[in-house]
Order: C-alpha cells, then structure tokens, then sequence
C-alpha cells in the first residue's frame, strides 16, 4: 500500500524547541524518521513567512515581552536547511497567513 506522511511543519518545528522558536533541525529529524521507516511520501507544509529575512521596517511585535525576547518574530532558525528541505520535495510551502493555532 502508498504510505503516506503529512507532517503540520510549524507545529513540530515548534515544539521539537519547547515553543522557543522554529527549529530546523526538529522538522528534518521529524522528517527523518518517517523517510527512514519506507513511508511512500513525507511532506511537510511550512507558511512562507518562515523562510523571509528579518524586515526592519515592520513594525513592532504584539507584546514588549515579544519585542524584546523576538518569541513572535516567525522565522526559521536555519532558512538555508528549510530550503534545502524544500528542495528535496520534503516541506511545501504555503501563503503567508494568519496565525492558525
């Protein structure tokens, strides 16, 4: 049978860190794990806005805890790593949004 694999990118990431942050790192083991075990097809789905440099001229967070601790800034850890993930046809990305949690 196709086994296949739809991992929710920004959640794992997310708690692979203990919500401290997107981890790259977390997402790919995540990923690593399914590819290592023969399921057919693993994707993970990651809103664009992870892999888009720091824009200064936004502007300020939600909260001053935010701002100082940077704990809402939406990024990947390793954009390089979550592109090279893309590229390999493991994490898909999705328009930018609103926050779905």
């Amino acid at each position: 049978t196709d086994r296949q694999i739809v991992i929710d990118g920004c959640n794992v990431a997310w708690n692979y860190n203990d919500c401290h942050g997107f981890s790259t790192e977390g997402l790919q083991l995540c990923l690593e794990w399914f590819l290592a075990r023969n399921f057919s097809k693993v994707v993970a789905f990651v809103p664009k806005t992870y892999i888009i440099a720091p824009d200064s001229n936004k502007r300020p967070s939600r909260s001053a805890h935010a701002a100082k601790t940077g704990f809402y800034q939406n990024r990947a850890d390793d954009i390089d790593g979550l592109k090279r993930l893309h590229e390999r046809g493991l994490v898909q990305f999705t328009p930018p949004g609103g926050d779905d949690d």
